[in-house]
């Protein structure tokens, strides 16, 4: 399902879907709240609701979607923790959350994100440490936190190795001997 709307609320079909695979509703000024329901399509493979103004917090449901391998919910006003279900999020293979209000920490259930490649929780809230766990991450080859209130040691291990100080920004405390 792509949309192109102007601006506005969700159309009450998606309320209703029960099979859907692509849900693409970037930059289309929309101001809903995300339904419940739709953290309960366990196919879908790929969410771009990104450049809205999603204002919700993300349900611990979100593990549910088994089968996904994208999710883009940046630049929205989407707030609260990230779910401890997200680790579920096996085949996920990009998630982008920056510019939102998202706070608390990082879960380290996402060390279960194997799949995971492309990861962005930059402009928001976070605070804590990175976890270490994340090291178990080998296929990240994209990784940014900047502009959060993180603290603590920078994981080294694992493709951590390769991620510049870009990726660490104007955080509260965190450290690397490294840099």
């Amino acid at each position: 399902l792509k949309s192109n709307m102007v601006s506005g609320m969700l159309p009450s079909c998606i309320e209703n879907m029960t099979s859907l695979r692509y849900l693409y509703l970037d930059s289309n000024n929309l101001t809903s709240i995300v339904p419940s329901s739709l953290w309960r399509v366990g196919d879908i493979l790929e969410l771009n609701w990104s450049k809205n103004s999603f204002s919700s917090s993300l349900s611990s449901e979100i593990g549910n979607l088994k089968e996904l391998i994208m999710m883009d919910l940046s630049v929205n006003d989407f707030y609260g923790d990230i779910p401890t279900a997200i680790g579920a999020l096996e085949k996920l293979q990009t998630l982008s959350l920056k510019h939102n209000r998202i706070q608390g920490f990082i879960p380290d259930s996402m060390k279960n994100m194997l799949e995971l490649q492309y990861l962005d929780f930059s402009f928001n809230n976070l605070a804590g440490e990175i976890p270490k766990s994340l090291e178990a991450l080998s296929n990240l080859v994209y990784f940014n936190v900047s502009f959060n209130r993180l603290r603590g040691p920078i994981p080294h291990g694992g493709n951590f190795a390769n991620v510049t100080e870009l990726s660490f920004l104007s955080n509260e405390a965190l450290c690397d001997a490294s840099w």
